[in-house]
């Protein structure tokens, strides 16, 4: 029976622990999508200095050649970062849909654990149950058999009176024909 209780207290402890980690993983997802504005901000900074150089490139014919070669580089640059951000986007709603259904098998292994603990304890009212049983009838059963042994016990002694009392008597008459 401890044995029992001792199982169901671990995968309570170990159900315990796998919420946390799923709250960490919340907190983890959070700051994720806070470094992810960082980057769309950074970005969008990105994009207006790039506005900067193309008035830039277009005052200065000189450089226009060597500044379109770092315009295209850059814009390729933003193009995999995009892609990047878009991977990285996919992966956190995998992610989120994985927690989802994480926390449904938390929910349905704790409402299958209330179910264990309501078993365990109604088997352990029965228990008692049985055991208040068994300690009544134990009770009457010596009652009883006291009450034999007494009966039993008043029985012996009246016949060894009266044993006593014939033995008494056959003495007297033996007595009485020896004298005679």
């Amino acid at each position: 029976m401890e044995g029992k209780i001792d199982k169901i207290l671990t995968e309570l402890q170990y159900t315990n622990k796998r919420l946390g980690n799923l709250e960490t993983g919340q907190v983890d997802l959070s700051s994720g999508q806070d470094v992810m504005k960082t980057q769309i901000g950074s970005l969008e900074k990105g994009q207006r200095l790039l506005t900067i150089d193309i008035a830039e490139v277009k005052s200065g014919l000189k450089d226009v050649a060597i500044e379109m070669a770092v315009v295209k580089s850059t814009l390729n640059e933003l193009k995999t970062g995009q892609n990047e951000l878009r991977s990285d986007v996919g992966e956190l709603k995998t992610g989120q849909n994985e927690l989802r259904s994480d926390v449904a098998e938390l929910r349905t292994g704790q409402n299958e654990l209330s179910g264990r603990i309501g078993n365990l304890e109604t088997g352990q009212q029965e228990i008692k149950d049985l055991i208040k049983h068994t300690t009544t009838l134990m009770t009457e059963s010596f009652t009883y058999i006291r009450r034999d042994m007494k009966t039993l016990a008043f029985d012996v002694n009246s016949d060894v009176e009266l044993l006593f009392k014939e033995v008494a008597e056959v003495k007297r008459k033996v007595n009485k024909l020896e004298q005679k």
